[in-house]
């Protein structure tokens, strides 16, 4: 019986990290702006790391990588901010932006609506170990 505890609290503790690490890096592969080159891009919670001349740099995904956005917004590092634009010369110009005042509430949602998945699945559901499978009770 208190192995079927200990599962659960694994398998609660794993799904909340993976849950909080996919809300935070959604893109776990390197992006090369150069071979999309005309297309529309959307790129969502880049962190702004600063501006040169008229481009800003900012941080995507879980590789960190460096993107450079020319946009007529206001920025400064450390803001978290979503675009969506056309891509020339491997630069996002951005036609419109989205500012993520509150970027921390995405995680927290995500946590809370991950634990009352949890909550509700193990009320209905139990792991035999005799069958190695979930059953219903």
């Amino acid at each position: 019986m208190r192995e079927c505890h200990y599962l659960r609290l694994v398998l609660i503790l794993g799904l909340i990290f993976l849950s909080i690490l996919t809300t935070k890096y959604p893109i776990f592969h390197p992006l090369d702006l150069k071979s999309l080159e005309g297309e529309e891009v959307a790129l969502y919670y880049l962190e702004i790391q600063g501006k040169e001349d008229r481009l800003y740099r900012a941080t995507l995904g879980f590789t960190k990588e460096e993107v450079y956005i020319s946009s007529s917004g206001e920025f400064t590092p450390g803001d978290v901010v979503s675009f969506h634009g056309v891509v020339k010369d491997g630069i996002l110009v951005n036609q419109e932006y989205r500012y993520h005042p509150y970027p921390l509430i995405v995680y927290q949602l995500s946590a809370l609506g991950l634990v009352v998945f949890l909550i509700m699945f193990f009320r209905r559901w139990k792991f035999s170990f005799k069958e190695m499978r979930f059953r219903e009770v």
